[in-house]
C-alpha cells in the first residue's frame, strides 16, 4: 500500500491541480457519517450509487458496503435472542461486540486520515510542481510535460481500486458474523470462544494497520520535505539516490551553517571541561603539603607501634604464668642406670639399614669388577689393534717393494730393447739403463769415456 501511494505521487505531482481544502473535509465528512451509519444503525444500507464507486482519481473511496451492515444487524438480533437466555454471558458478548464496534469506527478514522493526508500530499505536491514549473525555463517545462504519460491516471485508478477492494475484504473477514448459535449451553461456549478469537484477530489487524498508517505517514512527510526541483531532476535521471536516506537525513532537515555551529559549540565545550578538570586536579596537587603527609604517615606509624607493644606486654603476662606453673621434677636415679628400651620399630630400622649397606657393598664389588674387565678388554683390544697395523705396515712395505722391482725391471727392459734396436742413437737409452741400476757419476763418466762417441 505504500508503494501504491508512492506511485500516486509520483503520478499526480506534475499533472493533478491542487483542491480546496473545504471541499476534501466535506467530503471526509460525508464518508464517515456513511460509514458510522452503516455501522451503528439497524437498517441496511442502499446500495452505492455509481457515482460514489466511480470517484476520481486523486480521491479514493474507502466505503462499506451493504452486505457488512446486514452482517452486523444479523450479529445484533443473534445478540438479543442469546440475552433473553443466559444474561451473564450475553453481558459479556455484548461488551465484546461493543469493543468490536469501536474497532471497527477506528478503522473507519484511520482511512479518512489517510485520505485526507494524501489529499494534502497531493496538493501541496502539485501547487509545488506549479510553482516549480513557473520559475523553470519554457523549454525544461515543455521537457517534463512531455516526460509525464498521459495513460497514468488509467493505472492510478486501478491500484486504488485494488487498495478499495483489499480494504473491504478486511472490513468484511473483520466484521463476519460467526454461525447461527444453537439454543443449547455448549454452542453458546463455543461462540464466546470464537468471539474471542475473532477479537484478538481484530486487534492484531488493527495494530498492524495502526503501524502501516504511521510508517505511511512518516513517509508522507519525508516526500512533502522535498522540493519539486528535486522530484524533476529524479525524473530526468533516475540512476541518482534518493536525498532523504539514512545518512544524509540531517543534511536535510538542519543547514550546513547550523550543523558547523553545533559542531564548534560542541568542541569549546568539550575542551573547556578537559581544561577545567585539569586546573582543579593540578589545584588539588598543589594544596597537599609534604610536611603535612609526614605527620600523617608518622602518626599512622605511632598508632601501629603502640598496638604492638600491647599485644607484646599481653603476650609476656602469659607466658610468666604459664612459666610460674610448671615445677621441676628431680630425678631420683640418674640416665645410666636407666636401661636402654629398644624400639621394635628402631630395631627392625638398623636391621634393614645393615641389609641395605651390604646391598651396597655388593653392588661396588660388581662395580668395580665390571669396570676392571672392561679396561681389560680395552687393553687387549688395543694390543690386537697395534698388532694389526704393524702387519699391516710389514705387508705394504713388501708389496711396495715387490712392485718397484717390478716396475724397474720393466722399464730396463724396455730401455734394453730400444738401445739394441737404435743403433745410431743409443746414448739416451744407456743413460736410461744405468740410472735405473744405480750406476754413480763416476762409473756413467767412465763408461762414457771407453766407449766414446761410438754411441
Amino acid at each position: 500500500k505504500i508503494r501504491q501511494w508512492n506511485k500516486l505521487h509520483r503520478l499526480l505531482a506534475p499533472r493533478v491541480s491542487a483542491t480546496s481544502d473545504s471541499n476534501d473535509e466535506n467530503e471526509i465528512e460525508k464518508a464517515i457519517e456513511k460509514m458510522h451509519h452503516s455501522m451503528f444503525s439497524a437498517q441496511p444500507l442502499e446500495e452505492n450509487s455509481e457515482e460514489e464507486l466511480k470517484r476520481s482519481a486523486s480521491f479514493p473511496a474507502l466505503l462499506i458496503t451493504s452486505a457488512d451492515s446486514d452482517s452486523e444487524i444479523g450479529e445484533e438480533v443473534l445478540s438479543e435472542s442469546d440475552s433473553r437466555k443466559s444474561k451473564l454471558k450475553d453481558s459479556k458478548t455484548k461488551e465484546k461486540f461493543d469493543e468490536k464496534k469501536l474497532l471497527s469506527a477506528e478503522l473507519a478514522r484511520l482511512k479518512a486520515k489517510v485520505e485526507q493526508s494524501i489529499r494534502r500530499t497531493v496538493s501541496q505536491n502539485s501547487a509545488t510542481s506549479g510553482a516549480a514549473s513557473g520559475s523553470l525555463s519554457p523549454s525544461t517545462a515543455a521537457k517534463i510535460v512531455k516526460s509525464s504519460p498521459a495513460p497514468a491516471f488509467a493505472e492510478f485508478s486501478t491500484d486504488l481500486e485494488q487498495v478499495q477492494a483489499e480494504l473491504e475484504k478486511l472490513l468484511v473477514s473483520m466484521e463476519t458474523p460467526p454461525a447461527a448459535p444453537i439454543s443449547t449451553v455448549t454452542i453458546n461456549d463455543e461462540r464466546a470462544e470464537k468471539m474471542k478469537v475473532e477479537n484478538k484477530r481484530i486487534k492484531a489487524e488493527f495494530v498492524e494497520l495502526k503501524s502501516n498508517y504511521d510508517e505511511a505517514a512518516r513517509e508522507l512527510d519525508m516526500y512533502r520535505n522535498e522540493t519539486a526541483a528535486a522530484v524533476l531532476d529524479r525524473k530526468d535521471n533516475p540512476r541518482f539516490p534518493r536525498s532523504n536516506s539514512s545518512e544524509n537525513l540531517i543534511n536535510t532537515s538542519v543547514t550546513p551553517h547550523e550543523l558547523q555551529r553545533w559542531k564548534s559549540t560542541e568542541q569549546l565545550n568539550n575542551s573547556s571541561m578537559s581544561n577545567e578538570k585539569k586546573h582543579s586536579l593540578e589545584v588539588m596537587i598543589s594544596k597537599v603539603d609534604p610536611q603535612d603527609e609526614l605527620s600523617i604517615v608518622q602518626e599512622a606509624f605511632q598508632k601501629q607501634v603502640s598496638a604492638l607493644k600491647a599485644r607484646n606486654a599481653e603476650l609476656e603476662k602469659a607466658l610468666a604464668s604459664k612459666n610460674s606453673k610448671l615445677t621441676r621434677q628431680p630425678l631420683s636415679r640418674s640416665q645410666e642406670a636407666i636401661a636402654p628400651v629398644l624400639n621394635p620399630a628402631e630395631k627392625q630400622q638398623e636391621e634393614k639399614l645393615a641389609y641395605l649397606e651390604r646391598e651396597v657393598k655388593l653392588y661396588e664389588k660388581k662395580i668395580r669388577e665390571m669396570e676392571d674387565e672392561r679396561q681389560t678388554m680395552n687393553l687387549v683390544m688395543f694390543q690386537k689393534g697395534q698388532q694389526a697395523a704393524k702387519h699391516d705396515l710389514t705387508e705394504e712395505k713388501r708389496i711396495d717393494e715387490m712392485t718397484e722391482d717390478r716396475i724397474v725391471l720393466k722399464f730396463l727392459h724396455d730401455a734394453f730393447y730400444y738401445y739394441l734396436l737404435n743403433r745410431g742413437n743409443t746414448r739416451e737409452h744407456l743413460n736410461a739403463i744405468m740410472t735405473m741400476l744405480n750406476f754413480t757419476s763416476s762409473q756413467k763418466d767412465e763408461v762414457c769415456k771407453r766407449r766414446g762417441n761410438s754411441h
